[in-house]
């Protein structure tokens, strides 16, 4: 791992820590201190103290939906934004809106191997990738999406412009 990945790495660690910080460290009203406990879990409602058990809510009950999709503009000057974190499942859709060359590529230029350890030669065939686990565009073109099933921190770049790229984040 270079120093750049592992400098992303730890600031996404720690927006994530501040913003679970700041989500979980929520103050208590006077009225809240002064009702009678109940606690609900999604396949057993219970009552305490007082309180008639509550009936359990849609989204409890409910599926978790799936990932909302994610994209990124290629434009003169790069990717915008070049830096996303998005959690498993995420299909990430990168849009060129340059009237140059987008060719999305995985780290580490030019073998594209940080995502599923093969090179571009072993995982792109005829510019067609191999297998749906390939974070690689393969060919040039206009937009490309991937939809990422593993955790970590995914650099990746612009093979017909290596000097523009940026960093997927996919937590769990």
């Amino acid at each position: 791992m270079n120093t750049r990945t592992i400098l992303i790495i730890i600031a996404a660690i720690l927006v994530l820590l501040l913003v679970g910080l700041l989500a979980f460290s929520g103050g208590t009203s006077e009225t809240e201190k002064n009702q009678p406990a109940t606690t609900t879990n999604a396949t057993n409602s219970q009552a305490v103290g007082n309180m008639p058990a509550p009936a359990p809510s849609a989204a409890a009950t409910a599926p978790a939906p799936a990932a909302a999709g994610m994209t990124v503009t290629y434009g003169p000057n790069g990717f915008s934004p070049a830096n996303i974190t998005v959690p498993t499942g995420t299909t990430v859709t990168w849009v060129n809106s340059t009237s140059g060359r987008m060719w999305v590529g995985v780290d580490e230029h030019p073998t594209h191997t940080n995502y599923d350890g093969t090179s571009t030669a072993e995982h792109c065939a005829n510019g067609t990738a191999t297998s749906a686990s390939v974070f690689d565009q393969c060919s040039a073109g206009a937009r490309y999406s991937f939809t990422f099933t593993k955790a970590g921190a995914f650099d990746y770049h612009n093979h017909a412009n290596s000097s523009h790229g940026g960093t997927v984040t996919v937590t769990r």
